[in-house]
């Protein structure tokens, strides 16, 4: 079942648009997002600005649980992060 799918994805589902598209936007995926996100800013300056920080937000809340998460997986019980 899983190689069926594979090979239903793999060879069944290309484009030939997205094979030339792909390579760029996995060699400068920043330039894909700045032409979506530079117009919508300078439009909605303010609502852009809450957006952006909450994205702040969601990395830091990420990576202080992934950091705990991780302390508390790889680490032995005596190097464990205090109050983890």
């Amino acid at each position: 079942m899983d190689t069926d799918l594979f090979f239903l994805i793999n060879r069944g589902m290309q484009n030939s648009l997205l094979d030339v598209i792909m390579p760029f936007i996995t060699t400068w995926p920043f330039v894909l997002f700045a032409v979506v996100a530079v117009p919508v800013f300078f439009k909605y300056p303010k609502k852009s600005l809450f957006v952006v920080g909450l994205c702040l937000v969601a990395l830091a809340v990420g990576d202080a649980s992934s950091k705990l998460q991780c302390a508390e997986a790889f680490l032995p019980e005596a190097e464990a992060v205090p109050g983890a």
